[in-house]
């Protein structure tokens, strides 16, 4: 019985059900090393470390369990597992290699995080993620130094700009580093507006933001370019349902930068700078998480991934000319200028 203001304990009795071992190593699949590894049973809270030889053990009771393994720099890897009485098991996870990511969410600050919603994407293209929350922008923001320590960082932005919490810096910094940075959101064109105009927007980027375009507009991908195929909508469906404003964001005039993305209407929604830059950086004007089908979503983080780890083309040149509006007579000449820019990073071409 319990009594007004006083404690009351209750001892329970817990009977431990029949279980069995699992165990087994972690590998990476080419070399046959040991991994560093974390082990969860899917479906449950329970988890494990792999020791320095890659090995782990479950005590697990008996039944049928769906076991995952990940590591950084490495895709996951799950195996379906039967613990039975009298008998140990023992299964072993050959994890390919990948690139090593960090996901940086500065919406955790704010409450409206998309860690969910990557969360899911990175498992359903099977990648290991550690995770940076950005809890408090005083003190919680990550060095460069920390994040160049990863093939490609992704930092979402659901409703504000990296200038907005001082880490404009840290941008310019990973990218002198020559990290490779995926960043997604809308509003993240603060950085490239008048008020806020960033080094990493401005001369890294090399981007004008162009303000805000209707959240409805279909977005496609430009001619000719890695995302050529696709064309998507915004909210609704399976995504996050939070895109209001996102942003309009194009290439300089004359710069190496490139569209990606463009507005049904004809304004661009996404810039790419890489060519003859010790970096390389893909910036969304919407959220990621906002895109209405998953399919998509995991299209466009996988065919940039891809983009970051592919090198460069070693060569070409784009010829850049005015709009004719001038006409000449039969019999005259009609002169105007050409700009031949020269797109090898190591070869001088005569052209």
């Amino acid at each position: 019985p319990l009594t007004l203001n006083q404690t009351s304990e209750l001892d329970l009795a817990l009977q431990r059900l029949p279980s069995s071992m699992v165990s087994g190593r972690v590998i990476d699949q080419t070399s046959g090393q040991p991994l560093a590894a974390t082990v969860s049973v899917l479906n449950t809270p329970l988890t494990t470390q792999t020791d320095e030889n890659g090995r782990y053990e479950l005590i697990l009771p008996h039944g049928s369990y769906r076991l995952q393994s990940e590591a950084i720099g490495h895709r996951l890897e799950s195996g379906l597992v039967l613990s039975q009485p009298t008998q140990n098991v023992e299964h072993t996870f050959a994890l390919p290699e990948a690139p090593s990511l960090l996901f940086v969410d500065n919406g955790a600050w704010y409450f409206r995080s998309a860690a969910d919603e990557y969360q899911a994407l990175f498992n359903s293209l099977r990648y290991s993620v550690d995770e940076h929350a950005i809890y408090n922008p005083l003190t919680d923001l990550p060095t460069a130094e920390q994040m160049a320590g990863y093939d490609v960082v992704i930092w979402s932005d659901p409703l504000t700009s990296p200038g907005a919490i001082g880490a404009a810096g840290i941008i310019s910094d990973i990218l002198g580093l020559g990290g490779n940075l995926f960043i997604s959101g809308q509003n993240v064109g603060i950085d490239g507006s008048a008020f806020g105009l960033s080094h990493w927007w401005a001369n890294q980027l090399q981007a004008a933001f162009g303000g805000t375009a209707p959240y409805s507009s279909t977005i496609h991908g430009v001619p000719n370019g890695p995302f050529a195929d696709l064309a998507f909508t915004l909210n609704g469906g399976s995504s996050a349902n939070n895109q209001t404003a996102p942003d309009i964001a194009r290439p300089h005039d004359r710069s190496l930068s490139e569209q990606l993305f463009t507005y049904d209407f004809g304004e661009g929604a996404s810039v790419e700078s890489r060519r003859c830059q010790p970096f390389h950086i893909i910036q969304l004007g919407f959220g990621l998480e906002g895109v209405t089908d998953a399919a998509d979503r995991a299209t466009i983080l996988q065919r940039s991934i891809d983009r970051f780890l592919t090198p460069n083309p070693s060569g070409g040149a784009r010829i850049i000319h005015p709009g004719i509006t001038d006409f000449a007579l039969s019999g005259s000449e009609l002169v105007y200028t050409l700009t031949v820019q020269n797109l090898s990073e190591t070869l001088t071409d005569t052209l």
